[in-house]
């Protein structure tokens, strides 16, 4: 149960610390001094309504659009502009429909990575083995047996080459 302190309580505490800090006036500054214990009430009992400020318009036509006119909302920003959804990017692969699904012809595709540092100093077998998991270890054999992999432009044909800055 937290502990309130009433502030004549907290005034008599505070102030030698103050006072040796140099801030005789920190308390009333706050408004300690000045505050009741208890906040003020109507015949009712209940305490006064809080009054809030209202934010005026600078100028009439600053604010909502008048009667008949439709309110302007800017479209949304492309957070990807690179991205391309249009026709032609879409004319790239084919497809066909299969039980109301449309299906993706299986194609090509060419991965082009950099090396990771994490890589450094691990052989190719390793680096497939257990990044590139997609795919067993026989399907990057055969790849690397006729030259389908890769390293620095160049053709590797033996997957024990030890990756290195």
């Amino acid at each position: 149960m937290p502990v309130l302190l009433r502030p004549e309580r907290l005034r008599s505490l505070a102030a030698p610390w103050a006072a040796l800090r140099g801030f005789p006036a920190v308390l009333a500054r706050a408004g300690m001094a000045e505050k009741p214990l208890s906040a003020p009430t109507d015949e009712s009992g209940s305490p006064p309504p809080v009054k809030r400020r209202r934010r005026r318009l600078q100028e009439k036509g600053a604010g909502l659009p008048e009667e008949g006119e439709k309110r302007h909302v800017p479209p949304p920003k492309k957070r990807n502009p690179g991205i391309s959804f249009s026709e032609a990017h879409f004319a790239e692969t084919s497809y066909y429909f299969e039980g109301g699904l449309r299906k993706v012809r299986p194609y090509y595709f060419d991965f082009q990575t950099y090396c990771k540092g994490r890589w450094v100093g691990r052989s190719l077998l390793d680096v497939f083995s257990h990044e590139f998991r997609a795919q067993p270890l026989e399907y990057y054999r055969a790849a690397a047996s006729i030259g389908r992999l890769r390293l620095n432009e160049q053709p590797v044909r033996d997957l024990s080459v030890v990756l290195k800055i």
